[in-house]
């Protein structure tokens, strides 16, 4: 990333934007689930 000129990165995480709704296949993961923090790290 460095030799491409991008100094750093910001990761936003957000909280889901609409209710999980199975008739119109909605389904929301976790908020900051333990996999997602590992990965991140």
């Amino acid at each position: 990333m460095k030799q491409g000129g991008i100094g750093g990165v910001e990761i936003q995480p957000v909280y889901a934007l609409a209710l999980d709704d199975p008739h119109s296949n909605v389904k929301n993961y976790p908020y900051l689930p333990d996999e997602f923090l590992q990965r991140v790290r």
